[in-house]
């Protein structure tokens, strides 16, 4: 009886170890969806109404989600501090998008469209890996799990 028992934990153990790859794939593939759209409205932003660097990453704040809650305007120094702030956070591209803001607003608005263009294209680039490899993986990871964890539970039988 105890073995039934076990071997049953260890299948939904496998099941469930199998569910947390699929999420975690789900949510970079949600998080970059999300990157890409906040970028699409800063082009817009910038080319259509002119903001300046101030106005711009409060109307990012104001929109919300995962990325807009770091763009919080706390002081003088705000690119460094948006920058400090997406570094420590645990979103996708952390890193680049820090790197990205720190210098945001450090050249002419030409120049600043090309950067920004560039950072949207590695950005998009990212997302189309991440939502097809969520799509060719999420239930490989769930079937996969849930195998070994059927297979383990017979070896424990």
């Amino acid at each position: 009886m105890l073995r039934l028992i076990a071997s049953l934990f260890i299948t939904v153990s496998g099941f469930l170890c199998g569910e947390y790859f699929a999420e975690r794939a789900r949510i970079r593939k949600c998080q970059l969806k999300e990157l890409v759209t906040m970028l699409g409205h800063m082009e817009i932003w910038l080319t259509s109404y002119g903001m300046s660097t101030e106005e711009l990453f409060m109307e990012i704040y104001r929109k919300g989600g995962n990325y807009g809650r770091l763009f919080s305007v706390k002081s003088n120094h705000f690119t460094d501090d948006i920058s400090s702030d997406i570094r420590t956070s645990s979103l996708e591209m952390k890193d680049k998008l820090a790197d990205y803001i720190a210098g945001f607003g450090k050249t002419d608005l030409k120049g600043q469209l090309s950067l920004h263009r560039l950072f949207s294209y590695e950005v998009d680039t990212e997302y189309k890996n991440a939502a097809a490899s969520y799509d060719r993986y999420a239930k490989l990871y769930r079937v996969g799990g849930l195998s070994v964890g059927i297979m383990a539970a017979l070896l424990l039988l």
